[in-house]
């Protein structure tokens, strides 16, 4: 989770933010990206505005710790 701060608050000519926003044409095989991985977790902690509070440091960080003390979230490595 806190490598996903990273990837937002990047600069768009960055490839892995590029990587990050990117939707492929072509039908991939059936399974869970870790971008929706990241999207449940945030949904499960009741939290809809995760990308622009990334941007926020201070609020980004008291996230992460709400993050790392609530169990049973998918992305939590």
């Amino acid at each position: 989770m806190r490598w996903v701060g990273h990837i937002v608050r990047m600069s768009l000519e960055r490839a892995a933010l590029k990587i990050f926003k990117a939707t492929s044409s072509n039908k991939r095989p059936k399974g869970r990206r870790w971008k929706d991985c990241v999207d449940e977790d945030f949904a499960i902690l009741k939290v809809k505005n995760w990308r622009s509070i990334s941007g926020r440091r201070a609020e980004w960080e008291r996230l992460l710790r709400k993050v790392e003390t609530h169990k049973g979230l998918s992305c939590q490595y």
